[in-house]
């Protein structure tokens, strides 16, 4: 059993594990989470952005995006912004236009939101990842109506195959379900 703690920025973790008289032993440590993520982040900031995924992590970080980094991951949205959309890459590029300011309402002359319900309400879904990311993509902003009755439906879907022991498919696909319900 793993038990954390938050104390400011560090946080006391309890582990319990088996001992070999059948009993268990906890042991606790203090970890400064902090630390720890200002280093995962700081090895990130030493290169360019190549993609979404490493401009949020920078951005939700103590060290922040940089307007250089932003047009960077713009660049590189403008670029995906190009091609067809769909899925996982749709929900990804609106994560990546809401974080750099940009409204996905209107980017590129596209409205990728309306691109996102639409795809939504149509699809029949084949797997929880596409609902995660489109949840997550949807709550980065206040888009309307649509979007909000889009989102409702798919929080309900997530939560219906929520399976007997109060988990989904993995350990993995959990972790993502409650992200993208927080």
């Amino acid at each position: 059993m793993l038990v954390v703690l938050g104390l400011g920025s560090t946080a006391a973790v309890a582990t319990e594990t088996p001992s070999a008289s059948n009993s268990s032993a906890t042991s606790v440590k203090t970890v400064d989470y902090l630390a720890a993520l200002n280093k995962g982040a700081n090895n990130i900031n030493g290169s360019d952005v190549g993609d979404v995924w490493q401009a949020l992590a920078l951005k939700t970080s103590p060290i922040g995006l940089s307007q250089y980094q932003k047009s960077v991951t713009k660049e590189i949205l403008i670029k995906s912004a190009s091609t067809d959309l769909s899925g996982t890459e749709l929900e990804k590029a609106i994560i990546g236009v809401a974080l750099i300011g940009d409204d996905p309402t209107n980017f590129q002359g596209q409205n990728l939101i309306k691109k996102l319900t639409d795809e939504m309400n149509t699809t029949s879904k084949v797997s929880l990842f596409p609902e995660i990311y489109a949840i997550i993509a949807l709550s980065t902003n206040d888009y309307g109506e649509a979007s909000d009755k889009t989102k409702a439906a798919l929080v309900s879907d997530l939560l219906s195959q929520q399976n007997s022991k109060g988990v989904w498919n993995s350990t993995d696909s959990t972790g993502m379900v409650l992200q993208a319900l927080a």
